[in-house]
C-alpha cells in the first residue's frame, strides 16, 4: 500500500492544484469560500500564493520523454492555465490599486457570455456557422 501511496502522490498533487485553480478561475459567488470566493483584499494573498504554485508546478511538469511540458506539443492547456493565472492577478492588482473593486468574479471574465451571445445569434440564422453580415444585422 505505501509504494501505491507513493506513486500516486503526485497525480493526487496535480489534481487538486488544477482543481483550486480551475476554481479561482471560476468564481461566481460572494459568498463562496475557499478557492470558490471572488478575489478580495482579504484573501489575494492566498488565491496568488496558489496560482504561483501552478506555474511553480507546470514549469516543472515533465513529459514521458523527459521534455519540458512546456516545450512540447501538448502545451497550449499547460501554458493557458498559467497566463490565465498571471492575468487574473495582474488584472486584481491593477484595479485593487486604484480602488475600481473590492473583489472579482472571475467567472465574469470566461468565455461563456460570449459564446453564449454568438449562440443565439446563430439560432436565427439557423444555427449557420457562417452569418452574413446582413443575417447578423438582422438577428442583432
Amino acid at each position: 500500500m505505501q509504494i501505491l501511496q507513493e506513486r500516486c502522490e503526485a497525480t493526487v498533487k496535480f489534481i487538486w492544484l488544477f482543481n483550486d485553480v480551475f476554481d479561482i478561475l471560476n468564481s461566481r459567488n460572494l459568498l463562496s469560500k475557499e478557492f470558490k470566493s471572488p478575489i478580495k483584499e482579504s484573501n489575494s494573498d492566498k488565491i496568488f500564493a496558489r496560482l504561483t504554485s501552478l506555474k511553480s508546478f507546470v514549469d516543472n511538469l515533465k513529459s514521458k520523454d523527459g521534455l519540458s511540458i512546456l516545450q512540447s506539443k501538448r502545451k497550449t492547456g499547460f501554458l493557458g492555465m498559467v497566463v490565465a493565472g498571471a492575468s487574473v492577478c495582474a488584472l486584481f492588482r491593477d484595479l485593487r490599486g486604484s480602488e475600481k473593486i473590492e473583489f472579482l468574479l472571475t467567472y465574469k471574465l470566461s468565455q461563456d457570455h460570449l459564446e453564449s451571445f454568438f449562440s443565439a445569434i446563430r439560432s436565427k440564422g439557423g444555427f449557420n456557422n457562417n452569418l452574413t453580415t446582413i443575417q447578423f444585422r438582422a438577428a442583432y
